[in-house]
């Protein structure tokens, strides 16, 4: 325990009174109206006290975070043992450790032997009786602070986590003052000078995306409405409006008016991509609002935060007028580069670029030129923070070892032949091979299978490197071709490089109508590819994509060529149809208490559960 202790210590000692100092200045922003008149402060002008006293404060506490990084990365192995001994001790009179007999695990090796690996459904029964029943000492012993919701999106049907308070204050940790010290460590000081723009937040719809259980608990995607709002360019209020499109608008608003705007934080490329694509719908609205200082008059409607928006927002005609003359010129270029002439202080985007979210990589260069990307974290509401990104525009991760205990399912021919479901340990990871994560995290899930593969690249002192490569359930298995999500994801940026057209989004469904049936590509290209969305265009990409599958995956070409499986089809839908069919899908999910931004399009569309987003698309084909 003592290097967890330690560094938990210290966080307690150093890092969250900054935190609790940013909230108190937050709650002094919320005084009386009246009072604020009398001393005519806005509250944009507390906003920029708080933000300087706070960006003072925040450099010197800082870099000791990459001192505790280092630290975990120099003694690893003792980490996780650590950990995991604490968690079977905490948790071994509870009713999974006593079944699993906790109290009598010696070591790893016992740990693994007894306690089979599991999969969501092994765990939702437990998890019901803690979140329907409100029984306690069910999975953990420590109290839950709250429940979160998978999306639902890409691996079957929504499920409940469970999530303890250590675990919650560990998440906020990583994704507060740990990954604002990474990016420090890369790109210097002055990051810390600047506010940037959280779209992260508008996209997980604050206030709509909770509920409690029957136990009073909280459930949701709510928790990380952090004291750290001081540091963004939107006061928290536009976070909480219930309709998503005026809250990204108004994103842009507040980022814009200060000029000094050094970053943009969005969770998944995909929705990075519709906050440019708000921008370019919206752009005279935008600039109107900064113009004259008054919110969007649809706005109006959604009662939430409105004053407080109102009050916080400065008109700056000025700011306006240069905003419509670089947009003008940027129409010349189809706005290649326009995010950065818009903010030219950007000094890097934060979105995840990486596993099935690499294709959109170039959509996003396209309208922010060489700014660097940084791929935040990898995880998942099960695991939590599996790893951290090693640099800006770097795909590679460096696993945590304080967030969970971390096995691994070898995925690769040889090893599966050889060891079968037998997990490896982080330390007996082989650079070039593949794996299933398996965590076992401090808010009560043993030995679950995430069904993420990894690729390790190699060391970082104990710590394995890493990229995430694709979920097992992303493939093309029509008859037993196995055309996996890394070498789909290769085969559709062969297309975009060779046609020199940019995909905004892309699906994938079995195209049955067909006979031998095949698969089925919807594309939405980018708005500067709007003019290639012709029928010719679609010849070409199918054959592109063809040579690309048969290239890449030995047994789709010997499949296609003994005629078992049929030439892709290739269907563009129009502009806007995915963040359409993202809205369609929110709909239906948010009573459940799952948020706009864990919304996503699945890649591989199954005729079973997926069949009315199919319809959706086809319904949105462009006429060509």
């Amino acid at each position: 325990m003592g290097i967890i202790n330690s560094s938990l210590s210290f966080l307690a000692f150093a890092a969250w009174p900054i935190f609790a100092i940013s909230l108190l200045m937050l709650l002094t922003a919320r005084l009386s109206d009246k009072r604020m008149w009398k001393t005519g402060l806005s509250h944009m002008d507390i906003y920029e006290v708080q933000f300087t006293i706070v960006r003072l404060l925040l450099i010197p506490l800082l870099y000791p975070m990459n001192i505790i990084w280092y630290s975990w990365s120099k003694k690893a192995k003792n980490v996780s043992k650590n950990l995991i001994e604490r968690i079977l001790k905490d948790n071994q009179t509870t009713v999974f450790g006593l079944e699993y007999s906790f109290a009598s695990i010696k070591d790893l090796n016992d740990y693994r032997k007894k306690v089979p690996l599991a999969e969501s459904k092994d765990v939702q029964p437990y998890v019901h009786r803690m979140h329907f029943g409100g029984e306690s000492n069910v999975l953990i012993s420590a109290d839950v602070a709250k429940y979160f919701l998978t999306s639902g999106t890409s691996s079957g049907p929504a499920t409940i986590v469970p999530c303890s308070a250590v675990d919650l204050k560990f998440k906020a940790f990583l994704f507060g003052p740990m990954m604002m010290a990474q990016v420090m460590s890369h790109l210097g000081p002055a990051t810390v000078y600047y506010r940037g723009m959280s779209a992260l937040m508008s996209s997980r719809g604050e206030s709509n995306s909770e509920y409690k259980t029957e136990s009073g608990l909280r459930a949701g995607v709510k928790g990380f409405a952090s004291p750290s709002a001081v540091l963004w360019t939107a006061p928290m209020e536009v976070n909480q409006l219930s309709s998503i499109l005026p809250s990204y608008m108004l994103q842009w608003v507040f980022g814009l008016i200060y000029e000094d705007t050094a970053y943009i934080l969005e969770e998944f490329s995909s929705k990075f991509i519709y906050l440019i694509n708000v921008l370019l719908d919206n752009h005279e609205k935008i600039f109107r609002c900064i113009e004259t200082g008054i919110p969007p008059s649809d706005l109006a409607a959604d009662a939430l935060g409105y004053q407080e928006i109102t009050q916080a927002l400065r008109a700056s005609p000025r700011r306006a007028n240069e905003l419509r003359d670089i947009f003008k010129a940027s129409c010349k270029r189809n706005h290649e580069g326009l995010v950065k002439a818009i903010l030219p202080n950007l000094k890097y985007v934060a979105c995840i670029c990486t596993g099935s979210f690499s294709v959109y990589e170039r959509s996003i260069r396209y309208y922010i030129g060489d700014t660097p990307i940084y791929n935040v974290a990898y995880g998942s509401s099960e695991a939590g923070y599996v790893g951290m990104s090693v640099g800006m525009n770097d795909d590679q991760y460096v696993l945590c070892p304080a967030t969970g205990f971390f096995e691994f399912i070898p995925q690769d021919d040889e090893e599966v032949a050889a060891h079968g479901m037998e997990t490896k340990l982080f330390n007996e990871m082989v650079p070039g091979k593949k794996y299933e994560v398996v965590c076992t995290t401090q808010s009560g899930l043993y030995r679950y299978r995430t069904h993420d593969i990894i690729q390790c690249t190699g060391y970082q002192n104990e710590l394995p490197l890493f990229r995430f490569k694709y979920r097992d359930n992303v493939v093309l298995n029509l008859c037993s071709e196995n055309v996996y999500g890394d070498q789909l994801q290769a085969a559709v940026k062969r297309v975009q490089e060779d046609r020199d057209i940019v995909f905004n989004y892309y699906s994938i469904a079995i195209d049955y109508e067909k006979s031998p049936p095949g698969y089925k590509f919807y594309v939405e290209l980018a708005q500067s590819c709007r003019d290639d969305a012709t029928k010719e265009m679609e010849t070409k990409v199918e054959q592109v994509l063809a040579n690309a599958l048969c290239d890449i995956n030995p047994r789709y070409k010997q499949r296609e060529a003994s005629g078992r499986i049929s030439h892709p089809a290739v269907c563009f839908v129009k502009e806007g149809s995915y963040a359409e069919l993202e809205q369609v899908m929110y709909e239906a999910k948010k009573k459940n208490g799952v948020s706009y931004g864990q919304i996503k399009v699945p890649t591989m569309l199954k005729a079973e559960g997926h069949d009315q987003w199919i319809k959706f698309l086809q319904s949105r084909r462009v006429q060509v």
